[in-house]
């Protein structure tokens, strides 16, 4: 009694039954034997007048000083959890910026630490307002 074609099937791919000579298929490889076109002309466009770039990034020209430290700008913008958003100028117009408080804690470890690491004088020091430090 011969075994069911979808069951054949199944046992073919799973090499328990033996392939028939006359089932097994041709090897077929594609090949392009059309004529090549001409590559496509590369436009140039005068460099003379550049475009203005856009750049919604910057967000505010001049630093931001609060109670004497120097604040990285952060919005209150409730997407800052999702990792693919950019906060633009629209999020700091919309939500406004974060406010920075620093622990009273945090600031007695800072100092302690800065007195034994010292930072190099060319560097500035920019409080996190999203982490408080």
């Amino acid at each position: 009694m011969p075994l069911p074609p979808a069951l054949l099937a199944r046992l073919k791919k799973r090499g328990l039954v033996k392939l028939d000579k006359s089932e097994e298929g041709e090897e077929v490889f594609a090949e392009n034997y059309d004529e090549e076109s001409e590559p496509a002309q590369e436009i140039t466009l005068p460099m003379e007048n550049p475009l203005p770039v856009n750049n919604t990034h910057a967000i505010s020209p001049v630093p931001i000083i609060e109670n004497g430290i120097l604040v990285f700008e952060c919005a209150q913008c409730p997407n800052l959890q999702n990792p693919y958003h950019n906060c633009v100028a629209y999020c700091f117009e919309r939500y406004g910026r974060r406010k920075f408080f620093s622990d009273l804690r945090n600031l007695r470890l800072k100092n302690r630490m800065l007195q034994r690491y010292p930072l190099p004088s060319h560097w500035l020091e920019v409080g996190d307002p999203g982490t408080g430090r």
